[in-house]
């Protein structure tokens, strides 16, 4: 798949940066999730940003771990999308994004894709 090869690498890395992150399982915290989103999305970065979900931390290894169907707290492409909606952003602009589930390693890993926008600090 196409999507694969970037996350691939980011996981190799064993790091994190201004540009993604990984969460072993998806949000508890809305305000948590918030944040994450919004530190992304405000990233210089020029180009897409990742919130990836599925992974371990890079102090417990950036190992794929997966997510389950059923996993607590698991958003769909539009929990997020409604999630961002219902909040007020001045002149009513919002992170773009799109889900992304992804097959490594037998198991299935959520990538949470912020785009980059000029509209920002958000």
């Amino acid at each position: 798949m196409e999507h694969e090869s970037p996350i691939l690498e980011l996981i190799a890395s064993k790091r994190e940066s201004d540009y993604w992150d990984f969460k072993r399982e998806p949000h508890e915290n809305r305000a948590s999730l918030l944040h994450d989103i919004l530190c992304l999305s405000n990233s210089i970065h020029r180009g897409e940003k990742y919130l990836i979900y599925g992974v371990t931390d890079p102090v417990e290894g950036t190992e794929v771990i997966g997510l389950s169907k059923n996993q607590t707290n698991r958003k769909s492409q539009v929990e997020f999308i409604d999630f961002l909606r219902a909040k007020p952003f001045a002149g009513d602009c919002r992170p773009e994004i799109e889900l992304r589930t992804i097959e490594l390693n037998n198991v299935d890993i959520d990538v949470l894709v912020i785009f980059d926008n000029p509209d920002k600090p958000y």
